[in-house]
């Protein structure tokens, strides 16, 4: 997800699509150089020279001025739907019409054990992220001609961290099963903490001592290049990677955690647990599981592929993601709602109908750069326009632009899916508050936002074949919407 946080998750544009959070790649073709066979050494380090595709380094006044609201809105968003949740049962006026609102009640009081808490849980998430095995995979080439590993572990991760967590829990009885929810404020502080620091060191790294300094981007205007970022794959060493850590690993094994947190509390609190927030804890496990099964696939999408690691992936894959996204429990922990069985049959269909589409949507793009495009897609052999592009190295390399299934129907039909999913885990908090659909109102802008900036990157980077794309496939997001 994620950012993408301010992420996916869940981005797709011009290469292979892997989820929000999400789950997409950078373009509608993946790179035949990404194929997951390891490069040669002059292959993986190639010197740049020239000019690059991919993001502008000069920005308007009112970029700046975009970034800096950014900045400051983000994280008071965080902290209003914290206070709402936390004291007035969701409800985002309430702040507001509190005749006796004080300071701790919007931002809530750190304490020792939140910070020991958080701070161990990044560290156990560090351990897992450098120490367990894995396979070795391979992003897209960089606008600078790199080509770089990823160490791809993600699932084992999350089966041990979810393992542990219940062990610790329910069987041992070592820590409350709701401790996340009960620590649900001094963990914020926390994490924004780690967020700014994080965030500062990235902007400081890419100055001074940058993993690849000619894929940095310097914009010329500080708030922008705080917020979007300047190193394109800042790393410790050669496989300590700053996006792939903090987008999957504090931010998205954090996701289901926090589900399964907030359904101990409303257990704690009422009881019971509520089939809503059952439903909503398979729906999220589905699309999150589905992410680190396809982990290697994530190191295509736009997050790694295009986006620079500053404050929009790092605060937000440690912020905005685990409590933005996870509105909805808190949301079901303040306000139960019962499903009829008609109405949760509907919802479960709904999400894993959109879950079936960005699924088959994501296997038909694999399936077509694992064989080169000689293969067969809805029955028909698939359609491919075969391209050239060119890196900051001057070398040129080839792709493949997939115009058939569901990438013939628009160039990021995927997204419906996503859509789809995201609606449905907002329908079974009911209507009487808009809260819980802040989920599906943030994922429309941010897929929109995804697809305007997708169409820029692959028309700079295909030029004349995005042009011939265009021609046989013309519907952006869904045939006669967009």
């Amino acid at each position: 997800m994620s950012i993408p946080a301010v992420g996916n998750l869940l981005d797709a544009s011009c290469a292979t699509y892997v989820q929000v959070v999400t789950t997409t790649s950078a373009d509608p073709a993946a790179s035949s150089s990404s194929s997951g066979v390891a490069p040669s050494k002059s292959e993986s380090k190639s010197k740049a020279a020239g000019s690059q595709w991919g993001r502008a380094e000069a920005v308007s006044w009112a970029n700046s001025l975009a970034c800096i609201f950014l900045l400051a809105a983000t994280p008071t968003s965080a902290f209003w739907t914290y206070a709402a949740c936390a004291h007035y049962k969701c409800a985002l006026s309430g702040p507001i019409y509190d005749e006796h609102l004080t300071w701790d009640k919007v931002f809530p009081a750190p304490t020792l054990k939140g910070a020991l808490v958080y701070v161990g849980w990044l560290v156990f998430q560090g351990l897992l992220y450098a120490f367990l095995p894995g396979k070795i995979g391979y992003g897209q080439r960089t606008p600078a001609g790199y080509l770089l590993p990823y160490k791809v572990n993600g699932l084992f991760a999350w089966t041990i961290t979810h393992v542990a967590f219940v062990f610790g829990s329910f069987y041992l009885g070592i820590f409350p099963a709701s401790i996340i929810a009960d620590l649900w404020g001094p963990l914020l502080i926390a994490a924004n903490a780690y967020g700014y620091i994080l965030s500062i060191f990235s902007y400081v790294k890419a100055w001074y001592f940058p993993s690849h300094p000619e894929d940095c981007k310097f914009s010329g205007s500080i708030p922008c290049d705080i917020f979007m970022g300047i190193e394109f794959n800042p790393r410790f060493g050669e496989m300590w990677d700053f996006k792939q850590f903090h987008n999957g690993r504090p931010g998205i094994i954090a996701w289901t955690l926090i589900d399964i947190s907030f359904a101990a509390a409303q257990y704690n609190e009422y009881g019971y647990v509520t089939n809503s927030m059952i439903l909503l804890n398979i729906l999220h496990m589905i699309y999150v599981v589905d992410f680190f099964y396809n982990e290697d696939w994530y190191l295509r999408t736009i997050d790694i592929a295009h986006d620079h690691f500053g404050f929009y992936l790092g605060w937000g894959d440690i912020v905005w993601l685990p409590w933005m996204y996870t509105l909805q429990a808190h949301y079901l922990l303040r306000n139960p709602i019962s499903l009829s069985t008609a109405w949760f049959a509907f919802l479960l269909g709904m999400g894993l109908l959109g879950y079936g589409i960005l699924r088959s949507a994501n296997h038909q793009k694999d399936v077509v750069r694992r064989t080169d495009g000689q293969c067969a897609v809805w029955g028909k052999p698939a359609r491919v326009i075969r391209t050239k592009y060119t890196t900051g190295d001057g070398e040129v390399h080839t792709s493949l632009l997939l115009a058939s299934g569901f990438w013939g129907l628009a160039h990021q039909f995927n997204y419906v899916g996503d859509l789809l999913l995201s609606t449905a885990e907002c329908l079974l908090c009911g209507a009487a508050h808009p809260l819980p659909y802040f989920y599906i109102a943030w994922m429309t802008a941010l897929l929109l936002h995804r697809i305007s900036r997708s169409e820029k990157r692959c028309q700079a980077k295909y030029g004349k074949y995005w042009d011939e794309y265009n021609k046989i496939v013309p519907w952006k997001l869904c045939p006669y919407v967009y």
